[in-house]
């Protein structure tokens, strides 16, 4: 991946006449690297039916140092968090009011299983669906600037990957192929916000393993 592929999509000046613009505390050198995974038990549990038919309405939030990582879906009213156990593919499992997927129990039953628990990944719900990740500072709630430093795209489609910066410019990856971990943080510093969807031209929804911030 080279400089030259890294473009700019809006002045600063354009950018201007769109956004308000707040003050976005800088990237704390305290703040560490915060992994951005899907299988945050608190995270989960405070989904609606705590994703247990993978639909995540809301969105995700997860703890980062004092801070919450936030992932939400723009366009779409939500985003799936599927399992990454393949045997977790039954349906339908029931406990305590909740309805999701479950494991087979050999003799025709499915089994619940602990959904705040059971490790998952991302996955759109269309391939032109964006999602929204940002950093939530711990006190004041505002956007926090933070540095994106690494992006697993899952196998299947590539994606678009845009962030802004906060000088209020925004800068893009048109390709990101999928089934492959991208090394960001040489371009991507002092992000206010990042956006994904899939790759003009691709098909299928995308899938997002994990991602790094510091």
């Amino acid at each position: 991946m080279t400089r030259s592929r890294l473009l700019v999509l809006l002045s600063a000046a354009s950018v201007a006449s769109m956004l308000t613009f707040v003050f976005v505390p800088q990237a704390s050198p305290q703040l560490g690297e915060c992994a951005l995974t899907f299988d945050n038990a608190g995270a989960l549990g405070a989904i609606a039916q705590q994703a247990a038919a993978t639909f995540a309405p809301g969105g995700y939030t997860m703890p980062c140092s004092s801070h919450s990582l936030n992932v939400e879906s723009v366009t779409w009213g939500h985003f799936h968090l599927n399992f990454e156990d393949p045997s977790v593919s039954c349906m339908w499992a029931e406990e305590g009011g909740i309805v999701g997927y479950g494991r087979d129990d050999g003799s025709g039953g499915c089994l619940p299983v602990d959904w705040d628990h059971e490790p998952r990944y991302l996955v759109s719900h269309k391939n032109d669906k964006w999602i929204k990740i940002w950093l939530e500072d711990g006190s004041s709630h505002q956007p926090r600037a933070f540095d994106l430093r690494r992006m697993h795209v899952g196998a299947g489609p590539p994606i678009q990957l845009w962030f802004q910066k906060q000088d209020g410019t925004w800068w893009f990856w048109d390709q990101l192929k999928g089934a492959k971990n991208w090394k960001l943080e040489q371009w991507s510093k002092d992000v206010v916000e990042v956006r994904i969807r899939g790759s003009s031209g691709s098909s299928g929804p995308y899938v997002i393993r994990n991602a790094y911030v510091k």
